[in-house]
């Protein structure tokens, strides 16, 4: 006779089942981000078209940042901070030659890196759960660290600018890129506005009157390349600032004119050097 109510033996996960499992926890990261943080319109059409293309997208972004700022990806330790869902991270991993590590202070994108991983074949333990303010490498461990659209979400940024500079090997580079908030968009919303750095209120109000959560826009730090500047200077860490001149391809004449007028770029390409 045969006991009903013993357990069903396990089944190992096939790559089909993790493929599954990743697919589900991608949507419900960027949902809860497009969704609930930002209110998007068209939100899940955002997340299936990321979904599809975003190890592609952001290579080729990735490759083009490092060509237009003269940083080598020909890296033998990497580290990737704020690595979210894994773009960057997997993408170095896929060159020769390179040990890849990513730090992220967030569970479910750390679940999400370490399917990937998984999948891959990777080691899981290349990802990490830290926080950009305070990393557990070795100083001068890694000779390239990327570092995409982060900065302004850490809750220190000297902290986390000193501990970039600490892991960087002699002669390595740091890649960091984050929006300018003297210019007059908010990127994360997908919204003109004024300046956000100067007229924070204002921009709050424009978004509460767009029906759009601001909880997220009231985290961030309002970072401009000026007051960037200034803190790397006070830290005493060398670096150099590399000019996106976005304002070229902007077909808005009154922002081509503000971005020409004040040198003020869509976004920050930073790099810090050993």
């Amino acid at each position: 006779m045969t006991d009903t109510n013993q357990p069903t033996p396990s089944r190992k996960a096939t790559a089909a089942d993790l493929v599954c499992e990743l697919d589900e926890k991608v949507f419900e990261y960027y949902r809860a981000y497009y969704r609930d943080d930002l209110g998007l319109p068209g939100w899940e059409q955002r997340i299936e078209s990321f979904r599809r293309n975003e190890e592609a997208l952001t290579g080729a972004r990735l490759e083009y940042l490092a060509h237009y700022t003269d940083v080598s990806l020909d890296a033998r330790r990497a580290l990737v901070v704020g690595c979210g869902t894994g773009a960057e991270m997997f993408y170095l991993a896929g060159k020769p030659g390179i040990e890849v590590h990513g730090i992220e202070p967030f569970e479910s994108a750390i679940d999400i890196c370490r399917l990937k991983a998984k999948l891959l074949g990777l080691p899981l333990e290349r990802v990490h759960k830290q926080a950009a303010e305070r990393m557990n490498f070795p100083d001068g461990h890694f000779d390239l660290v990327v570092c995409f659209t982060v900065l302004e979400h850490v809750a220190d940024v000297d902290a986390a600018l000193h501990e970039m500079a600490r892991v960087l090997a002699p002669g390595g580079k740091a890649l960091i890129v984050l929006p300018d908030y003297a210019y007059p968009e908010e990127p994360h919303y997908k919204v003109l506005a004024l300046p956000p750095a100067f007229f924070p209120g204002v921009v709050k109000a424009q978004l509460e009157r767009a029906g759009r959560p601001t909880a997220f826009f009231d985290s961030l730090n309002l970072l401009t390349r000026r007051s960037l500047g200034r803190r790397l200077r006070r830290l005493g860490i060398p670096h150099r600032f590399v000019r996106e001149r976005s304002y070229r391809a902007n077909p808005l004449l009154l922002i081509k004119l503000y971005s020409l007028l004040c040198g003020v770029d869509r976004n920050q390409f930073l790099v810090l050097m050993k």
